[in-house]
């Protein structure tokens, strides 16, 4: 449900669903959320293809800008692969191509993977971590955020400018020993940033705090500072 104050209209004008709702100003729209339906349009039919962690972590780190095509495989069990080169890195299929995460420091773009999670160096479970100004982040599934020893998050942006988070599935996101659980955190001072379409549920924290879409300040691993201007739709 997308509030869009100063419309009249409702779903084809029926508002016997709309109890104790002011429908005068409020309208209904049906596709918020993520939407993966095309993602086979976007699939460059050109690319640097890899089939193996390796080479997906070299080509993310090699100094070169490119656009990567990662193949349908299990490619969990060995990290986060880390982006330090402004390339284009797409999965073959949405979903078909898995990792444990992403650590984006560079304005990147990571697109269709699905993410289990990892455990950064300061203690944080996240899925996709992103460090850098311009990066996007989009339809992506990220699931299963439910180790570390401190935070979880599916996907945190962290000190970064101009951020766009688009598209994404964040399914489950579980904390049980006493920290916070995010579906999606923005952190420290991080400045327009782009939250929209994303569907996020499931997130759970047995004894400290839980989220959807959270903003906060930070004065944590040398960092301090508070979030500005962060647009959130569904």
């Amino acid at each position: 449900v997308e509030a869009d104050w100063g419309t009249t209209s409702t779903v084809d004008g029926d508002t016997s669903g709309c109890t104790g709702i002011d429908t005068r100003y409020v309208e209904y729209f049906d596709d918020a959320g993520h939407d993966f339906s095309d993602y086979g349009d976007s699939v460059p039919d050109e690319g640097t293809t890899v089939s193996s962690f390796s080479e997906l972590n070299d080509e993310a780190s090699d100094g070169e800008s490119e656009t990567i095509i990662v193949s349908n495989d299990d490619y969990t069990g060995n990290g986060a692969v880390t982006v330090t080169d402004q390339d284009t890195i797409i999965a073959q299929s949405q979903a078909g191509a898995s990792v444990d995460g992403f650590i984006v420091d560079a304005e990147a773009e990571v697109r269709g993977f699905e993410v289990t999670g990892f455990e950064t160096n300061a203690g944080d479970g996240t899925g996709i971590r992103v460090a850098s100004d311009g990066a996007e982040i989009s339809h992506n599934t990220v699931s299963g955020i439910d180790e570390s020893s401190d935070t979880r998050h599916g996907i945190h942006v962290f000190d970064a400018n101009n951020v766009k988070i688009n598209y994404n599935l964040v399914d489950g996101v579980t904390n049980t020993d006493g920290g916070g659980a995010y579906g999606i955190l923005v952190q420290a001072d991080s400045d327009s940033v782009d939250v929209s379409y994303n569907t996020i549920r499931n997130v759970e924290s047995q004894n400290g705090w839980a989220g959807a879409v959270s903003s906060s300040p930070s004065n944590t691993q040398g960092v301090t500072g508070t979030p500005n201007s962060l647009e959130v739709k569904f």
